[in-house]
């Protein structure tokens, strides 16, 4: 074997070498250096309605993609904190016992859904059919009919929609 062909065997070597640890450098930095990029990006602070009436858990499935690309955008609460998919919505909120409790528009003044309109940014409605006796308190999802427990879309969402509408705002 000669010299030079020995010094580019080595000199291959290294450079493979090199090359890997390089890669190696950049796969394990890039996921840290995207998430301090996230974190140094300031937050925009904007007021959303989330509007899901088919909670069946504590989960918030229906609307949890709409959280993550909030949370991804850095879009928070009016107080800075981040929008949660198990608080941050109107509709249908489960409890214990096959209990549940009811956050929505429908007792709402044509004053109050004016005012909300105002300082709401943005109206998200997922899913307004609601919740139905079989999936409630069978727990299942029968295919039989059955009554409904709540949900709809009330005549006060289409209020608000419509007021968010005439003053322009993200629906």
């Amino acid at each position: 074997m000669n010299i030079d062909s020995e010094i580019n065997s080595i000199s291959n070597s290294r450079m493979r070498k090199i090359f890997f640890n390089v890669a190696l450098a950049g796969f394990i930095s890039l996921p840290l250096i995207l998430w301090l990029s996230w974190v140094i990006k300031p937050s925009h602070k904007v007021n959303i309605l989330l509007m899901d009436k088919t909670v069946l858990t504590n989960y918030g499935l229906e609307h949890r993609a709409i959280n993550w690309v909030l949370t991804h955008r850095k879009y928070v609460k009016p107080d800075g904190n981040f929008y949660t998919p198990e608080h941050d919505y109107r509709g249908f909120f489960p409890l214990e016992n096959s209990q549940f409790l009811i956050k929505d528009l429908s007792r709402q003044t044509d004053l109050q859904l004016d005012s909300l309109s105002t300082v709401t940014d943005m109206a998200y409605f997922t899913d307004t059919y609601g919740i139905y006796k079989n999936e409630w308190y069978r727990k299942k999802d029968m295919t039989e009919h059955s009554d409904k427990v709540y949900g709809g879309l009330h005549i006060n969402d289409v209020r608000y929609l419509k007021k968010m509408k005439e003053k322009n705002k993200l629906i």
